[in-house]
């Protein structure tokens, strides 16, 4: 859990509750290399600060769609459009 737990520091700061989620990412593991595990949390949470969400974290969601994490999905070149005062991309 440590580099999953680092990667999680590392993008959204503070810690992460490995005890509620260790069932998860042991269940990933066991079907997938933790290269894969890490590339797929990255762009997860990546995505996830682009689009100023980070209050909406869900690692149960997030497994439950591992395989479309492989690519990002938000590119940084794609035009935003204020709406009520908030950032949302196209």
């Amino acid at each position: 859990m440590t580099p999953i737990a680092d990667l999680h520091a590392e993008i959204l700061g503070g810690k992460m509750a490995c005890a509620k989620y260790v069932r998860l990412f042991t269940g990933l593991l066991k079907r997938v290399e933790i290269g894969t595990v890490l590339r797929n949390q990255r762009h997860y949470l990546e995505d996830l600060v682009a689009r100023g969400r980070q209050v909406y974290l869900d690692y149960p969601k997030w497994a439950e769609t591992f395989g479309t994490w492989d690519t990002p999905r938000v590119r940084s070149d794609r035009p935003t459009a204020q709406i009520a005062g908030k950032d949302f991309r196209r």
